[in-house]
């Protein structure tokens, strides 16, 4: 009975499998490079990086056009409604002969037309101003800075991607090890059972399996939907649509045949690491900007030419305006020589040199950290090789004492219990052993971080 019930269920599965939606959707399949290559273009916090440092090559631009020729040019109408009266003295009566009828002391007048029409441009043109060349040597360096500051972004994306393929890769892995184990299990509780039903083993044995086996079942599930999680990760850290799926095309085997023993006898090149260029530019700019201030004491000098054209009609002829233009031309220099500005210029400097000093510090404390920095990766390289080729060995005896026990429990020369615990301790190292892989990796990763390394060969 039990045998037809299961041939039934086989049954079904294969029927079930025979009618999967033939349009499902197909995973996009990654090595390591091409996920990495993929966060490059399509992670979000890069590219506002990107955009940061198109923003500063925009700022460069904006600061050269302060200094090229600025044009303007503008025209106005008037139309006088009314036009203003002022009340002069009569200065015809000063020019009459004496004796000849004089007119009022005061006479009233009006001066303008109804209409007025005025065309002008203007060019100005800085001449000489000390800051302004200091600011666009600033802004060129600032946009040095930020290409850095993109580069440090590349490489903190780079990691954390292939840190968070590693772990998806170490749950496959481990997910098949547990389908594996179970497999296992199966055969010999199948076996165990028919055993027990010709009275050659114990009720017991059979029990003490299945519940190794509900137990590795329960484990599963678990790492089951920890990889789902784990995947989540890599899909934020690639900026991958979350509703399409991923596989892995990598495996730890391809992985550890990849791997090279790092020499790690050399203390690295400091001079490698964004950070420290980063810091290094930033003195740059701090000695920019003091000087900035510094020749705020020098006076600035603009220039300016500017022309206009005026034409007039009376009232009620508008077509008589342009006949004829009035034209009016001049130039002129604007010096401009601060003399005191009650020491807020000072001020400027002085905070301007805390600030340098601040940057100098930094770069020292990073000079000093970056030591203890690559002694702390190589320790925990070193230490990572050491326990991965530990775990190998002990996988190895693991695996032989496993392979014993079930012989010796199919034989009825041993108990379920002495096979229940090797298959503990094998699942055991089995995770050991992928913990260990995992940590190897990425203390290779920060090992080539901190030296300033190519993260990714």
């Amino acid at each position: 009975m039990k045998i037809r019930l299961i041939r039934l269920l086989v049954a079904l599965a294969v029927v079930a499998g025979l009618y999967l939606p033939a349009n499902a959707q197909e995973a996009t399949k990654f090595s390591i490079k091409e996920a990495v290559e993929y966060a490059k273009k399509n992670n979000l916090s890069l590219q506002k990086t990107r955009i940061d440092e198109k923003l500063s090559n925009q700022k460069v631009k904006e600061i050269l056009a302060s200094g090229l020729p600025q044009i303007s040019a503008g025209a106005s109408y008037t139309n006088n409604i009314q036009i203003a009266t002022q009340r002069l003295p009569n200065f015809i009566n000063d020019a009459l002969p004496p004796g000849s009828p004089r007119g009022p002391e005061y006479i009233n007048a009006q001066f303008g037309l109804a209409n007025s029409l005025t065309v002008n441009g203007q060019l100005n043109q800085l001449i000489f101003d000390g800051t302004y060349f200091l600011g666009v040597k600033a802004a060129q360096e600032y946009v040095e800075m930020s290409t850095l500051a993109t580069q440090q972004t590349e490489i903190e994306i780079e990691i954390n991607t292939i840190k968070a393929y590693y772990s998806v890769l170490m749950a496959d892995e481990r997910i098949e090890q547990l389908s594996a184990s179970l497999r296992s299990l199966d055969s010999t509780l199948f076996t165990m059972s028919a055993m027990a039903i010709q009275g050659f083993a114990e009720a017991v044995d059979t029990t003490r399996i299945a519940l190794s086996r509900s137990n590795l079942a329960i484990q599963k599930a678990r790492l089951e939907d920890q990889r789902k999680v784990m995947l989540n990760v890599l899909k934020l850290q690639m900026g991958f649509d979350m509703s399409k799926d991923i596989q892995l095309t990598e495996t730890s085997e391809t992985l550890e045949a990849k791997m090279k023993v790092l020499n790690v006898d050399a203390n690295g090149n400091i001079s490698a690491r964004p950070e420290y260029k980063i810091l290094e530019q930033q003195i740059k700019l701090g000695i920019l900007d003091k000087r900035r201030y510094q020749v705020g004491y020098y006076p600035t000098l603009n220039g300016f030419i500017s022309h206009q054209q005026n034409t007039f009609a009376s009232k009620g002829e508008l077509s008589q305006l342009g006949n004829p233009w009035f034209p009016g031309t001049s130039w002129g220099l604007t010096l401009h020589v601060p003399i005191f500005t009650g020491f807020r210029q000072r001020s400027f400097i002085q905070q301007a040199d805390l600030r340098l000093q601040q940057y100098q510090i930094t770069k020292t404390q990073f000079e000093q950290s970056y030591q203890n920095e690559v002694f702390t990766a190589r320790t925990s390289y070193l230490r990572a090789l050491e326990s991965y080729n530990l775990q190998k060995k002990n996988m190895e005896l693991a695996t032989e004492i496993k392979r014993i026990a079930k012989i010796k429990l199919q034989e009825g020369l041993g108990t379920s219990l002495e096979y229940t615990t090797a298959e503990t301790e094998s699942n055991t190292t089995e995770t050991n052993l992928l913990i260990a892989l995992y940590e190897l990796m990425v203390s290779e990763l920060e090992y080539r971080k901190a030296t300033g390394g190519k993260i990714l060969e």
